[in-house]
């Protein structure tokens, strides 16, 4: 979609205008199943961090099998433009073209409507609380004396 960034959904005045927009809330790391790095293969460092680093996204919650392809496919790609051999700016253009379509930036992923809160947590018997929600049950006891 052509134009400005949407505004996240805590900016927005009208929080009604995209009921299908979607949510991913994360307390602590992530690790999701991601295929295993191919050892006979040779990625430079920056192909490696990359491909790492997927599996760290909460938007690869959403990823399936032919995802994870064209990202082992984009790494690759990273690979031929680091070490020289196809360097270009059509090849840079075609990785982050590819890294857009895996939602790997913030303005993708707004174009799209997902958002990621890093740090919810849900709140049980188990778990401390939030500091806001902390702050009303002390003020509740106060008042409960």
């Amino acid at each position: 979609m052509p134009g400005p960034l949407g505004k996240k959904k805590s900016e927005r005045r009208r929080r009604n205008i995209y009921p299908s927009e979607s949510v991913i809330s994360t307390a602590g790391e992530l690790h999701i199943p991601q295929p295993p790095l191919n050892e006979d293969e040779f990625w430079s460092p920056n192909a490696r961090n990359f491909y790492k680093s997927l599996a760290e996204s909460a938007q690869a919650l959403s990823y399936e099998p032919s995802d994870w392809a064209l990202a082992q496919f984009i790494a690759s790609l990273i690979t031929d433009y680091d070490i020289g051999t196809k360097a270009s700016a059509s090849l840079l253009s075609h990785i982050m073209a590819g890294m857009s379509h895996l939602l790997v930036s913030e303005g993708a992923r707004r174009r799209v409507h997902m958002e990621i809160e890093r740090g919810a947590l849900a709140v049980g018997d188990d778990e401390p609380l939030p500091e806001d929600i902390a702050a009303i049950e002390e003020y509740r006891r106060k008042l409960q004396r």
